[in-house]
Order: C-alpha cells, then sequence, then structure tokens
C-alpha cells in the first residue's frame, strides 16, 4: 500500500494546517511556502487521480466543486480576484 500524500496526511490532521474550508471531498488551506499575498491550495481529499485531466476524466463534478470552493474562498480572502494553477 503507498503512503499517504502531504495532502492526505493534512486532512487526516497528521500535519497540522489551518483549514479554510472542507468538507467531505475537498480540503482548502493556505501555502506554506506561498507565491502570491493570497496563495490557498484547494485539494481533493483523494489521492486517486495523478493530475488534473485524470480528475477532470474520472470526477467532473469532483472538480467543478473545487473551482467554486476556489470562488467562494476568493471572494472571501482576495475581494474576488483569483487565478486557478493544476
Amino acid at each position: 500500500m503507498a503512503e499517504p500524500t502531504l495532502f492526505e496526511r493534512i486532512a487526516a490532521r497528521d500535519i497540522p494546517a489551518e483549514i479554510l474550508y472542507e468538507d467531505d471531498r475537498i480540503i482548502a488551506f493556505p501555502d506554506i511556502a506561498p507565491k502570491a499575498p493570497v496563495h490557498l491550495l484547494v485539494v481533493p481529499k483523494t489521492a486517486r487521480y495523478a493530475n488534473v485531466v485524470e480528475l477532470a476524466a474520472g470526477a467532473p463534478q469532483l472538480l467543478a466543486d473545487m473551482v467554486e470552493v476556489a470562488r467562494h474562498l476568493a471572494r472571501e480572502h482576495a475581494d474576488g480576484d483569483f487565478r486557478l494553477l493544476f
């Protein structure tokens, strides 16, 4: 069995993080090495998808929900402005 990913360990609370959003499939928190004044990570709680292409093909609603979470957090933390990087 593969070792849990860093993000899975954050979701499991094995690694501390300031959780800004969480539901049963998505977790969001600030990056520990921000590259912008507001740099948040919105990630699925599963490591099933290796990249955004696999996520879009295998769970398009999850990807759409992650974008919606990013939009919500941008309104809350950055006057609504945001960009997504995958």
